[in-house]
């Protein structure tokens, strides 16, 4: 049966405080949370490059240059309740509505005033374009001149939902195996909080082997027979 993370709170708590009340549950839970989520953004940096990769199309509008981005359940936004978006990592655009996307790039500042007719002119030979405005809002170059469903294809990284403490360990995105990781930064945290001095250096090193140790073993894709079967006797046939 999957544990909660409530209760690897309460265990971290029983651990790490001179009795369950020193420490209060909803701070252990932040803790656990903001440790989770750079943990997460550590593994999408070095070890998985779409961690976070999400897809969503989005109706192309004749004459309609503007379009939201997605912004979760902004009320602002016109579109559903997609994750909030981290950061924009791809754009393509389909303006014939037969599913050849092209990749858009992004509109340099110092163009944005030339006239939207280079763009039919040189269409075979220039990529479309696209800009930012304000925050969750994007502009296309050249504008789409009909109607096209899913003409908008976007490619981004969505921040992940904190955890909560009815939360199983299965709903993490990163293995349950190092929710340890996790929990030894929380030490570092609990060890700063308290002024422990005395331990804090001692936390932060055993977070810091902890944290090397997963990245390692999550980086490391598979393993040679002969180094899986007999590791120190693998030169032994040759």
């Amino acid at each position: 049966m999957a544990k909660l993370i409530g209760e690897y709170i309460s265990d971290f708590m029983n651990d790490n405080a001179r009795n369950a009340t020193d420490l209060d549950a909803n701070v252990a839970l932040k803790w656990f949370n903001r440790r989770y989520h750079e943990i997460e953004w550590k593994i999408a940096t070095f070890i998985m490059d779409n961690y976070f990769d999400e897809y969503m199309d989005i109706n192309l509008v004749a004459n309609q240059a503007l379009y939201d981005l997605p912004t979760g359940s902004s009320l602002e936004s016109t579109l559903p309740d997609y994750p909030e978006l981290r950061k924009l990592l791809e754009l393509s655009i389909d303006y014939t509505g037969n599913w050849k996307f092209v990749k858009a790039d992004e509109f340099p500042d110092w163009d944005v005033q030339q006239p939207l007719e280079w763009y039919s002119k040189h269409a075979s030979h220039w990529r479309p374009y696209f800009k930012f405005e304000w925050k969750s809002k994007i502009r296309l170059y050249p504008t789409p001149t009909e109607d096209v469903e899913w003409g908008l294809r976007i490619r981004y990284a969505a921040n992940t939902p904190d955890v909560l403490a009815t939360d199983s360990e299965d709903d993490l995105t990163i293995p349950w195996q190092y929710i340890y990781v996790i929990l030894m930064w929380m030490s570092w945290d609990n060890a700063k909080a308290v002024n422990d001095t005395k331990n804090v250096m001692m936390f932060k090193q055993d977070y810091y082997q902890a944290m090397n140790e997963m990245m390692a073993e999550l980086s490391d894709r598979y393993i040679q027979p002969t180094q899986y079967h007999t590791p120190n006797l693998r030169w032994l046939m040759n």
